[in-house]
């Protein structure tokens, strides 16, 4: 709930958190890692550490989604830039994965190292 963020007296003790929803909304890897980093201790003492690196999965898939709505075609090497991962080999496999689990409707062209969004249909269309 976004209001308990606005009450002046949550304000502070709750901002590396807002941090970490707004990453995981965004699908913001770098952005999700930077605040990790940076308020790693506080997560640790909280016991809240452990659940927090679980959510770095919802990152990369919702980053994934937004690429595939973003890009009708997009190299692996682009999609690992994007997502601050290691190599297109890295993008390959989670996007192998998305596509299994029903995140995106894409293909991989593996032999030249894209992916392929499928058509999306045209709600709109009258015909």
């Amino acid at each position: 709930e976004r209001s308990v963020f606005r009450q002046p007296i949550m304000r502070k003790p709750l901002a590396p958190y807002f941090q970490l929803t707004q990453a995981v909304r965004s699908g913001d890897l770098a952005k999700f890692n930077a605040v990790l980093a940076k308020f790693g201790p506080k997560f640790q003492s909280e016991n809240t550490y452990t659940l927090i690196i679980r959510l770095r999965h919802n990152v990369i898939k919702t980053g994934v989604r937004m690429i595939s709505l973003s890009y009708s075609r997009i190299s692996l090497a682009d999609i690992a830039a994007k997502l601050a991962l290691d190599s297109p080999e890295d993008a390959e496999f989670i996007v192998a994965k998305a596509i299994r689990d029903n995140v995106i409707e894409a293909t991989i062209d593996h032999e030249n190292g894209y992916v392929q969004s499928k058509e999306t249909s045209d709600v709109y269309s009258t015909g």
